[in-house]
């Protein structure tokens, strides 16, 4: 009879973490040709609004300014692993979807309070497609 046990060595039940996850596709498949990128980012708000609003288009390295803006409101396309942590386990495949595509602006408080959160989201996404070992910060507490 097989137990159920917390391992010592691995506290928090993150042993679970190491086992074969869902293979992600390429960095270079989440990207879109940048006038498209440019197009549907401003299309998330009205046109009074997105064509003085900073644009930002995702490059491998992360999200990256390719027009400043004048208004305060920032204009991005979000992708699938931007998606809650509570997402429902039959969406749990959009989040390594390569064509789920988000546009959103940021009014001027958003983008200094929630568009962060969305940045750090993506970053630790795509270092974690770059990597076949969990991040450094999950290896800690294993």
């Amino acid at each position: 009879m097989k137990e159920n046990y917390v391992n010592a060595d691995r506290p928090f039940g993150l042993a679970c973490c190491m086992g074969q996850g869902p293979k992600y596709p390429p960095i270079s498949e989440y990207m879109m040709p940048q006038e498209a990128e440019v197009n549907l980012a401003k299309s998330a708000a009205p046109a009074n609004i997105s064509s003085r609003a900073t644009i930002k288009l995702l490059t491998t390295s992360g999200y990256q300014v390719t027009h400043n803006g004048d208004n305060g409101f920032v204009c991005m396309v979000m992708r699938g692993w931007a998606a809650p942590t509570y997402t429902p386990a039959q969406f749990r495949d959009l989040v390594i979807d390569t064509k789920v595509y988000a546009p959103i602006c940021f009014n001027p408080q958003a983008s200094q309070s929630v568009m962060p959160y969305y940045e750090l989201r993506s970053t630790l996404a795509m270092e974690a497609r770059r990597r076949t070992r969990l991040p450094k910060v999950f290896r800690l507490l294993m």
